[in-house]
């Protein structure tokens, strides 16, 4: 994966990367007002219609690590 230099797009490239632990790592270095952002934009990534099929799926998985059932 390619890193940015742009602090913001990193965070969210390791969201959206699949790999549950780097999610973890990167929402727990996070305070707790940008966790709710975080998953409330995700659950909004997921579901809204509109969205990239890929990008539904990654905000998906993220939602699925960050709040198993």
């Amino acid at each position: 994966m390619l890193r940015s230099n742009d602090p913001l797009e990193t965070i969210w490239d390791s969201l959206l990367s699949h790999d549950p632990a780097e999610i973890q790592r990167v929402f727990n270095t996070l305070d707790s007002d940008s966790q709710k952002v975080v998953l409330l934009h995700l659950h909004r990534m997921g579901t809204e219609p509109g969205g990239l099929p890929v990008q539904q799926q990654a905000a998906q998985i993220a939602l699925n690590v960050l709040q198993p059932i």
